[in-house]
């Protein structure tokens, strides 16, 4: 099953945007997002002092849950590599769809939290795949009340957005 065009962009704008920018070396530990400007800061923020994991965090510009994905991966530290963090990402959301009803809930396993914090995160998936992929955005139902968001998207993602709507997009 392959996936929207746009969803795994969309997916990485919602959840590390910076100034419209998907974020590759994000970590969030401990309830505190952390945006370090290099991959081995990254690195250090996912051990503890004393060189073990640390317990609960999500890593990378999909904010890939560590203790769950890690066997994933070769290495904890290559989930930071953005490449191979979305496609794990693509995975999971394959099987996510393949699971459940439809797109929504399919993120909405995919992010995980109450019904409350997955309906959000669907809401603003749709949000920023209306400016990237708009034919992508019916896909999630929008049945459900989305609060006011208003996506901001860095000048290059604007032309990839603009390439996926003229069929230019690879």
């Amino acid at each position: 099953m392959g996936l929207p065009v746009g969803l795994l962009h969309a997916i990485t704008l919602t959840e590390t945007s910076r100034n419209g920018m998907p974020q590759p070396h994000a970590v969030q530990r401990g309830g505190e997002s952390r945006y370090p400007s290099t991959r081995k800061a990254a690195e250090a923020l996912l051990r503890n002092p004393d060189g073990s994991l640390v317990e609960e965090a999500h890593v990378g510009c999909m904010q890939l849950s560590l203790k769950t994905h890690v066997r994933s991966f070769d290495r904890p530290e290559s989930m930071l590599d953005p490449e191979r963090n979305i496609r794990r990402a693509a995975r999971i959301l394959q099987g996510q769809r393949k699971a459940s009803p439809g797109w929504r809930e399919a993120l909405g396993r995919y992010h995980g939290g109450s019904a409350e914090q997955r309906n959000a995160f669907a809401c603003r998936v749709r949000a920023y795949l209306r400016a990237l992929a708009p034919a992508s955005a019916t896909l999630i139902d929008a049945a459900h009340t989305c609060p006011a968001f208003r996506p901001v998207i860095a000048a290059r993602n604007a032309a990839y957005a603009h390439a996926v709507r003229t069929g230019a997009a690879p």
